[in-house]
């Protein structure tokens, strides 16, 4: 891919290379994404594993070699967790002066062109944040906008103090979901809670009752990121 040196834009994917599947789910997504990749705005290319007991340096090596421009991370005993993985992002995101984060998990994978378009409208609005995927239930009709190349959620006047589950007009529009994410908005909401508690929902749902405060959501109308048939969520393993 072209990479620009000075580029706007930071790409990373989480992955738990030591479950069942994710090795393989891991090249469909970076191949995929790959593929379709039509932009120079992405200055770096991170794919962060998962710390676990078991050594998957194998896997790793494997994969160095066929995406030699990826630099590939394990996580340390320490820095267990997908809340320890964000804050990591975004600490780098902040160190190292990015505009733009494009967000990923390897379950996830591109279908056609679309990083070049992102980026426009990301240059051309004030949108907080732009996801790749299509599924967003139940928003009332009042709080869609449609937008030529996009469409823009507007927040709800209140949300539940905590996550209730049901469709997606009860949570507050950030999403960790495949898109693209200003950073500015994202260091002014902070970092994501630790707590042990929190996880594997209510971490994500309180940030984005902070972020909800100060950023816009938009949605690519021309969706072109969808999951892999054969997921299976790392906290049902």
């Amino acid at each position: 891919p072209r990479i620009d040196p000075k580029g706007p834009t930071l790409f990373t994917c989480t992955t738990y290379l030591a479950k069942p599947g994710k090795y393989e789910q891991l090249v469909e997504a970076l191949t995929s994404f790959f593929r379709y990749y039509d932009s120079d705005k992405i200055r770096e290319f991170l794919v962060i594993n998962e710390y676990d007991s078991k050594d998957t340096n194998d896997k790793i090596h494997t994969l160095e070699k066929q995406f030699p421009f990826v630099r590939f991370i394990t996580k340390t005993r320490d820095q267990r967790g997908q809340t320890k993985s964000l804050n990591l992002i975004l600490d780098y995101l902040r160190d190292n002066n990015y505009t733009y984060w494009i967000g990923w998990e390897e379950s996830w994978y591109s279908f056609k062109p679309f990083v070049a378009e992102a980026h426009d409208i990301m240059e051309n609005t004030r949108l907080g944040q732009l996801q790749f995927t299509n599924s967003w239930r139940g928003i009332p009709k009042e709080q869609i906008v449609e937008k030529p190349t996009y469409t823009e959620i507007l927040p709800s006047r209140t949300y539940p103090p905590h996550w209730v589950g049901g469709d997606e007009k009860f949570w507050p529009l950030f999403s960790l979901r495949p898109g693209i994410d200003r950073v500015a908005n994202l260091l002014k909401t902070g970092y994501f809670d630790e707590t042990p508690e929190k996880w594997p929902i209510s971490f994500e749902y309180d940030y984005s009752l902070k972020w909800i405060n100060h950023s816009n959501k938009g949605i690519l109308k021309s969706y072109a990121v969808d999951r892999s048939h054969d997921h299976v969520s790392t906290y049902a393993t």
